[in-house]
C-alpha cells in the first residue's frame, strides 16, 4: 500500500494552487493597453462662426432664387395656413 501524504499537505497544496493561479502573469504575456488617440482638433472660433454665417447666406439666396420673398400675404394666409380656425 502507498503511503499516505501528511495531513495538512493537501490543502497546503491547493492553496498554494489556488494562489498561483490568482497571480498575474509575467508583464510580457499581459495584453497591452489601447493606444491612446488624441482627440480631434477644434476648429476655429472665427471658422465655425464663418460657416454659420456662409451657410445663412447660402439659404437666403436659395430663398431669393426660389421666389418664396413675400409678397402676397393674403393668398399665403389664405392657401398655406393649415392650422388656421376657420
Amino acid at each position: 500500500m502507498a503511503p499516505w501524504p501528511p495531513k495538512g499537505l493537501v490543502p497546503a497544496m491547493l492553496w498554494g494552487l489556488s494562489l498561483f493561479l490568482n497571480l498575474p502573469g509575467p508583464i510580457w504575456l499581459q495584453p497591452s493597453p489601447p493606444p491612446q488617440s488624441s482627440p480631434p482638433p477644434q476648429p476655429h472660433p472665427c471658422h465655425t462662426c464663418r460657416g454659420l454665417v456662409d451657410s445663412f447666406n447660402k439659404g437666403l439666396e436659395r430663398t431669393i432664387r426660389d421666389n418664396f420673398g413675400g409678397g402676397n400675404t393674403a393668398w399665403e394666409e389664405e392657401n398655406l395656413s393649415k392650422y388656421k380656425d376657420r
